[in-house]
Order: structure tokens, then sequence, then C-alpha cells
């Protein structure tokens, strides 16, 4: 019989668990997909897969093969199922998913959870439905399995028939495409920002297929049917002028005309009020035709561009100005900020609105507030304004309010004698201007907010942008003003902006490459613009992984550049850095030594030798340029282009000692920061003399054991990346330190591949050090790790030197504490007999340096004692050894350590038949394990409480402590895991075999 050994981490013994029979988004949905099989009546292929159908077009819904609801009743569960849809037949990474699922803050073991969400859609929609792929995960739909894919279809069939002139069949296939709407898409799904800009593109091309659709109903001469069902469409979207076109149509052919003329007067009236702009000419000349009862006046389908969206002649006697610059080709992405803004100009169109977008060099600030200003064209008919005001610090001269106003003031016409010299005077006279008309005017590049202030209109209607480095929190303050900040293009975006650039089928033929490409720019669209370029300019017959390689024999940076300043991207960020204060200078130079990822204001502070209050000063400077981000209260981060920016400036500007005192300050602040976290964790362990704290280094105590924890659980990344930099540099003492001080957290969040790696860089860096000790102490430490994650005998290799290295050495309490690790080794190797050896060497050893205060490490040996006797089938001595052992810990406080002691009381006292003491005991346990947050073994106990439900016939609470057992194990990926899957299937097999005999 099959059995598998885990191990304690307390006292590292083996606890049994016995086999037992009791126990491309958007135009995937609205693009032009040709299915010909629709012609003819074909219906779908069937899937190779379980057949089910997605249904997005309304509340997002599963049906299986015989039409019946999958039910998917988390909310998370459809999110991320909407999420993996929005990319169907496309990768999407683990960091998407999670931002798709949980936003901007998600908790700390979102990825374990996505892990268990993806489990259980996999459960609902089988296993090969979603794949694993490399950095994340993809949802495998067939043709015809997503109504939006058979809506597009059937619409685009539709759309063609149109054109090849069988309205018939049109009409058909645009009722069958339309039939599939339940509702707006995802519609059950609140705060869905990923599928916001799918869901109004799909909206958009529905109102696109209805109106073909009416266009048919005309064609085909049923103008009464056409009169009457086009009507609610107009008074749920009257700005659409072709609806408005065929209402009139329809209902003049059926002989209304004065109705007819009256639907004309209602658009005209409703375009006036509402946008201040005239019909479009079509439709002004089908009015004349139906006035004139001219029969042949609508030959071809109105414009179906949207009036707000339409460019419009200046009214009478006002000179319309056209300043924008081209829009950019590719425009990708920012539908959130793109909703953001104009769902705020749309709310107030009768003041005069003021919005700011800020974000980083090359964020795409002026990318944004061009194209956004270019799709409202139509509803500023009276002008619209660009003036770059050169704030940024480029090379060319910034642009002064007075001659910002200057050039306006010229664009409407006002002559240059006519200006007054003052500024106020200036401005008074621009709002006089533009008062009474409809103008959006982009100031790009402002300095700050004084640099924009004179330059607002205070006529109502009209619209500012303003793109800045800068936050422009006085601008907002004073003007009330709607701040957007711009963050970097998430990988999907990023490879829509270069399919936008290189071309749907060239990004899709070499989807790693194109991943390359995103991975290289760091999701920066300025950078993703200049790598489209060059790899545009090798042509298509020049393959993009070609491109790639010839990128990765450059600086990151030299690839980057062009020939013009504006586009070259250490060039503009060049003119951010430069208008730094010395101090925020200093400082933004330094950070490119610290490791990537978030770092807390105490670690900046010791990274700059500067008091927290002197560094947030510079920090904050740091992220009003947007070269630093602040991505929660007091953690911050850089761009990775801006780190090889700064680490160049670095390189040029510091002296070699200055860089090596400023990681030695950083590594001295993560080693002392997590020591202070490890003495809540584990303050009764034996210490070791650590590298003191420096001077100009600052850390905090975190108070409390699930702060450490939680503290902890934040730095871990960083605080392995310091143990990289320490190595690097030959700093051998912080590797091995910071490696002695987070085997307990590692240990106990079981974490077993970072324990096992971060002790191998431990015992190299001691080996270099040739420190004996240390190495002793790596060794240890090492064969523990690796006993915890299996590999058993290179554990016993690693164990057996650290006894050889403390023997020489003469360090009792040490080798007293390895031969309690090689306890837990022999024990899973069924040497049981052996393991006792050991244990009772450990307590001699104790016993013999004993002091008048009793240590944990004679507990831990009594403790593996009882445990190794219970093994061996002596379960009242075990018992003796542990009650010692709890009456020990008890008298020095320490509490993790009692679990343990715990559990093996329960396991004594249930092999003793002792049910109720063992349930006892194992609570007690778990009520230790949760206070200190040792997921891993409170897990372990939950199995051993379940061994003693199923003795006493509770098969309800077995399940239960088996079920909540696997759950944490399936998470941390725990090795018995499996088998207690196995144990809890077979409970579930014998529990349904029981009822149906029964029956």
């Amino acid at each position: 019989m099959l059995s598998l050994l885990l191990v304690s981490p307390a006292v590292g013994r083996a606890r049994r668990l016995r086999e037992s029979k009791t126990s491309v988004v958007v135009r995937r949905y609205v693009g032009s997909m040709v299915i010909p099989d629709l012609l003819y009546g074909v219906t779908f292929a069937r899937p190779r897969r379980s057949c089910v159908k997605f249904r997005i077009l309304g509340p997002l819904t599963v049906v299986d093969k015989v039409g019946e609801v999958i039910p998917l009743p988390a909310l998370r569960i459809r999110t991320l199922l909407a999420a993996l849809l929005c990319w169907a037949d496309h990768a999407v990474t683990s960091d998407a998913l999670i931002d798709a699922v949980w936003g901007s803050d998600p908790p700390r073991t979102a990825a374990k959870n996505l892990q268990v969400n993806i489990h259980q859609l996999r459960r609902r929609l089988g296993h090969e439905r979603i794949v694993r792929r490399p950095h994340g995960y993809q949802l495998i739909a067939e043709t015809g399995e997503v109504d939006a894919d058979v809506f597009g279809a059937l619409a685009e069939q539709g759309h063609q028939a149109i054109a090849a002139g069988d309205a018939e069949l049109a009409q058909e296939l645009l009722t069958r495409a339309l039939d599939l709407w339940r509702g707006n898409p995802f519609a059950d799904i609140p705060d869905f920002d990923l599928g916001r800009e799918l869901s109004a593109r799909l909206v958009e091309r529905r109102w696109l297929a209805i109106e073909d659709r009416f266009d048919a109903g005309l064609t085909l001469g049923r103008y009464s049917h056409v009169a009457a069902e086009v009507a609610p469409y107009i008074r749920e979207n009257p700005l659409r002028e072709r609806l408005r076109s065929a209402h009139m149509w329809a209902l003049f052919r059926s002989g209304r005309q004065a109705e007819a003329l009256q639907s004309y007067r209602d658009a005209r009236r409703q375009l006036v009020e509402d946008l201040g702009i005239e019909p479009s000419p079509a439709l002004q000349q089908l009015f004349k035709s139906i006035l004139a009862g001219d029969t042949t006046g609508r030959d071809a389908p109105a414009d179906s561009t949207p009036a707000a969206a339409r460019p419009v002649a200046a009214r009478a006697g006002v000179t319309g100005v056209s300043q924008l610059p081209l829009d950019v080709r590719g425009f990708a992405g920012r539908a959130a900020e793109l909703a953001q803004l104009t769902d705020a100009i749309g709310a107030a169109p009768d003041r005069a609105g003021v919005y700011v977008i800020t974000g980083a060099p090359g964020i795409g600030k002026t990318t944004l507030a061009v194209h956004l200003a270019h799709t409202m064209v139509g509803a500023f008919p009276d002008g619209q304004v660009y003036v770059d005001l050169h704030g940024s610090g480029s090379t060319r001269a910034e642009v002064s309010p007075e001659d910002a106003l200057g050039r306006m003031l010229g664009a409407f016409g006002v002559q240059p004698r006519r200006r007054p010299t003052d500024l106020d005077a200036q401005a008074a006279l621009f709002r006089a201007v533009l008062a009474g008309r409809r103008v959006v005017i982009i100031l790009d590049n402002a300095r700050n907010s004084a640099h924009v202030r004179p330059l607002l209109p205070g006529a109502p209607g009209c619209v500012v942008l303003v793109t800045s480095r800068n936050n422009l929190t006085g601008l907002v303050a004073s003007s009330g003003a709607e701040h957007v900040a711009l963050d970097v293009l998430d990988p999907f975006e990023a490879r829509h902006l270069l399919a936008g650039r290189l071309g749907d089928d060239r990004v899709a033929t070499e989807p790693e490459a194109v991943d390359d490409l995103v991975a290289m720019s760091a999701g920066l669209p300025l950078a993703l613009a200049v790598l489209a370029a060059r790899a545009a300019a090798g042509g298509r017959r020049h393959p993009l992984s070609a491109v790639v390689r010839e990128l990765r024999d450059e600086h990151v940076l030299d690839a980057l550049a062009t020939d013009d300043d504006r586009t070259d991207v250490r060039a503009v960020f060049s003119w951010s850095y430069q208008r730094l204060s010395a101090d925020a200078a200093r400082l933004f130079r330094l950070l490119s030594l610290a490791p990537e990822g978030l770092l807390s204001t105490r670690a900046v502070a010791s990274l700059a030798g500067r008091q927290p209050a002197a560094t947030r000063s510079a920090l904050t400077e740091l992220t009003d340029a947007h070269l630093v981000v602040e991505h929660r209260p007091g953690l911050y981060g850089m761009h990775d282009l801006l780190r090889r920016f700064a680490r160049e400036r670095l390189l040029a500007g510091e002296e070699e000692s200055v860089r090596e005192s400023a990681v030695v300050r950083l590594l001295n602040h993560y080693l002392r920061a997590a020591h202070l976290a490890d003495r809540w964790i584990d303050p009764n362990r034996d210490q070791v003399d650590l590298l003191p704290q420096l001077p100009e280094v600052t850390v905090a105590d975190p108070g409390d054991p699930a702060a450490a924890m939680a503290w902890l659980d934040r730095e871990l990344p960083a605080l392995i990346a310091a143990m990289e930099i320490a190595a690097t540099a030959g700093l051998h003492s912080y590797v091995w330190q910071l490696a002695w001080t987070l085997a307990p957290y590692l240990d106990r969040r079981g974490r077993r591949q970072a324990w096992v790696s971060t002790q191998r860089a431990g015992l190299d860096a001691a080996v270099a050090a040739d420190d004996t000790a240390a190495q002793a102490l790596c060794e240890r430490l090492l064969g523990a790790a690796l006993c915890r994650s299996g590999d058993l005998q290179e554990a016993l290799e690693h164990l057996g030197t650290a006894l050889r290295l403390y023997e020489t050495l003469g360090d009792k309490p040490r080798l007293a504490t390895t031969h309690i690790n090689m306890t837990a080794v022999l024990e899973q190797q069924d040497r049981v007999s052996e393991a006792l050896e050991h244990s009772t060497a450990a307590l001699a050893l104790f016993r013999a340096g004993a002091s008048a205060t009793p240590h944990a490490g004679e507990a831990e040996a009594l403790n593996a004692m009882g445990w190794e006797h219970s093994l061996l089938g002596d379960h009242q001595a075990a018992l003796t050894y542990c009650t010692e052992a709890l009456g020990i810990l008890d008298a020095i406080g320490d509490r993790i350590k009692q679990a343990a002691t715990w559990d093996s009381v329960g396991y004594a006292h249930h092999h003793l038949g002792e049910y109720r003491q063992a349930v006892e005991a194992y609570q007690h346990a778990l009520d230790l394990y949760r206070e200190f947050g040792d997921r891993y073994f409170y897990a372990v106990v939950l199995t051993h409480l379940a061994e003693t439900y199923s003795a006493v016939h509770q098969p309800h609470d077995t399940q239960k402590a088996l079920r909540e057992a696997l759950s944490i194990m399936e998470e941390l990926e725990h090795p018995g895991a499996p088998e207690v899957r196995e144990r809890l299937g077979d409970l579930q097999a014998d529990e349904h075999d029981d009822r149906a005999s029964g029956s």
C-alpha cells in the first residue's frame, strides 16, 4: 500500500497520510469573418471539444449541447470567463487576467486564486477548453460557439447580400443576426473595464446591422412595416441619421408625406439643440425630395456616420479653425481613458471643461488627446486649436502664455494691432472671442498649472485638453479639471498597437516575435511605435523574428533611438530628467540600483542615505514628473526603460564608491528589516551574529506576527533580488544571512522551491566567504529545505556535512538541532529506529549544555521522540514525551512549536482509540497554526483530524476537513494533495454507493 510522508516545520518529523478507502479581441467579434456555409443554410461543423455555446450578447451565459445552461454563480468566475472570451483563441497573460478580475488592487494571493478559478472553470467547461500557455491561459472556442462570432458573420453576410442586390437573403441573414441579442454585452458583469471597448464596438455593429435590415426592407418595398418598426429605434438613438432617413422614406412611400416631413423637422431640431449642427447634406437632400414628391430621391442608403462624429461646415459668420495634427494611424488601447473623457465631456456639454492628461514620457498623452479631439470634430464646429507649449524640457524654447494667446487669437482672425500686450487683457480678449462658440483646444506639454491657467476659455461649450508630464494638481483644484493618468499599455493593447502599425496578418503569423517586441517596449507606446517603425522599414519579407534578433544585439535605448528628438526615447526621457532638482536627480539615478518591483519609502531612504522625510520630498518630485509611480501609498516603482535610462545617468554621473555604498545601504535595509520580521515569526529561534545596522539605514518593526508575515509576503521578490545583487557584488555575508533570515517564513508559507534556491545561494556564498560556521548553518538549512521538497538523499548528504562541521566546531546546540533535522529525513524513509537514535542524541546534547532556562530545542527533541515512539507503536510513551515537551514550551512561551506537539498528541490519542482527546488535540494544533499563518501544516493537521472523524463514522466532518485541506494543498502545490484528492474521491464514491444500495 502506497503512503506519503509529510514533514513538520517545527521539529522536522514525518506525518504519514495513509491511503484509506474510507477516508485579437474586437476584430474577432465585429470584423468581416466570412462563413460561406451560411449562404447555403449549412450548419456549423461539430466542435472537436465538448460542445458548449458561449453567449456574450447579453448576460454571460454558457449552454451545453442539449441547451441546458451551465451554472456560473460566482461573479469572479463569470468575469474570468468573460476576460478569456475577449481574448478567445489567444493566449492571455496571468497578469492581464488578474487585472481583469480583481482590478487595480488584487489580493496578494491573486495568482493562486486565479489558478483555483481556472480549475473551477475547467470543471464546468471541460479541461481541454482552457489550456496553459507560457505566462498565461488560452480559451479554445470553435467556429460558431460564440454568439458574437455568429452575429458578426451573419451581419457581414447580410451586408454583402445587400451589395450584391439580394435584399431577401440580406433581410433573412440580418434578422437571424439580430435575434442573437439578448441585451448589452456582458450585461451581468459590473465594472468590466476590459469589455468596455469590445461592448461599444459590438453595439455599434448591431446598429449598423439594424440599419442594413431596414435598407433591405425598403428595397423590398415593405414600407409600412419599416415605418412601424423603425420608430422605437429612433427614440432609442435619435441622432443616427441613417435610421431617420429610413423612417422618412418609409413614411413617404407609405403615403404619409406630412409625417415624413415632420420626422425630418424633429431630427433637425434635436441636432441643433443637442449638438448645434445642421443635418447632413444627404438628409437635407432627402427632405427636399420628399417635399417635391420625388419617389427616386433615395437611390442609396444615407450616410451611416453618426452626426456627432461627422465634420460640419462652420456656422454662418464664424470662421472655423482646424489645427489638429494628424490622427495617429493604428491608434490602439486607452478604451477606459477614452470612455472616461468622452463620458465627462458629454455629461457637461454646456460648460467650459478642462481635462488634464498626465503620464510618464512617451506614455502617449499627446496621441490620446489628438485622437480624442478628432473623434469630437463634429461637436466643435467653430474650431479645433492645437498649441505645443514645449513645457516638457525639450530642446525647443518653451512657449509662454503670452505667445500662446497670441497664436490662438491670430487663428481666430484677431490682428496683432488689436491684441493688448498685458497678459490679463489678452486672456480677457481670448475669452471674449470664444464666447458663444464651440471650440476644442489642445494645450500640449504644459509645464505646470500656471503655464495653462491664462489660456483657459470661459465660454460654455468649449473643451480644453491639457497634456503634461506633471500632475498639475493646482489646475485640478482651482479649475475643477478632470484628471486622467496614463499607465503603460497592457500586453493585449500593445499587440493591438503593433497590429495597427504592421498589419494584422504579420502580427498573427509571428506571435512569439510580437511578444518579444512587447516585452522590449515594456508597454511604453513611444517605444512600441519606434519598434514598429523599425520592423516596418524591413518590409514584409523581413520576418519580425529577425528584427527581434537585431534589436537584442543592441543596447535597448540605442535600439529605440531615432533621428528626431521628439520620438527618440532617450531624448524624451532626458527632457524630464533635466528639470529635476539636484536631490531628485540623485535619487532617480540611485533607484536604478534597486531591484525591480515596488520599494517602500524606508527602502528608498536607505538607498539614498537620507531620512524618510527628506526622501519623500524627492519622491514627490519624481512622481509628479511621472519618472516614478506610487502604485500604492508608500510603495514606488519605475518603468523598465526609465530604469535603464537612470542607470546610464548613474554610470555617467556617480563614482563607483558612491554606487557601492548605496548598494550596501539597500542590502543592509533588507537584512535588518527582514530580521525584525523573522523575530516575530520565530522569537525563540537560535540567533546568528548578523551584520550591524548602518547609521544611514531606516527600518521599521512590524509589531506583530501577522504584520510580519504580510511584510514578508509583499517584500519577498525584493529580498530574493537583493540576494542576487549581493552575490553579484561579492557581498557574501549578506547572501547567506538573508537566506538564514528567510528560512522560517518560506517554510511556514510552504514555498519549497524558493526555500531550496535561497539556501543553495546561501551555501555558495558561505563557501565563497570561507566561513565554516556559516557553511555549517547553510548545509543544515539546505538539508531541511530539501527534506521538505522530497529530495531525501541529497538532504541526508547536506545534513551529514553539517553534522561533521558542527562536530569540528564543537557547536553542541546546533549539532543537536541538526540531529533533529536528520530525524525528519529518516522518518520519511521509514527508518524510524534510526530517527529515534538521532532525536535521543539531540536531547542528550541539549541537556548537556542546559542552563537554568529550558531550551526550545530540548522540547523539539522530546516531541520528535514522542512522534517516533508513536510510529513504533508505543503511544503511551509518546504521550509522556510530548507532555513534557508541552510543559517546556509553555514555560518559555513558544506557542508555534506547541502546535506541532499538539499534533503529535492527537496522533497518539487516535491510535489509542481515545478519539475525543485526539480531536481536542488536533483542534489545539489547528488554532495555533491558524494564529501564526502556517497554512502548510494547518492543511496537514486537517488530514489527521479527518482520519479521526472517519474512525468515529462522521462522514460529513471527514469530507469537510479533507475538502478544506485539499483546497489549501492545491493552492500551495503541497506534495500531499494527490493522496488527499484520492481519499476524498473514495469517500464520495462510497457515499454514492451507499445511497444507491439504500434506494
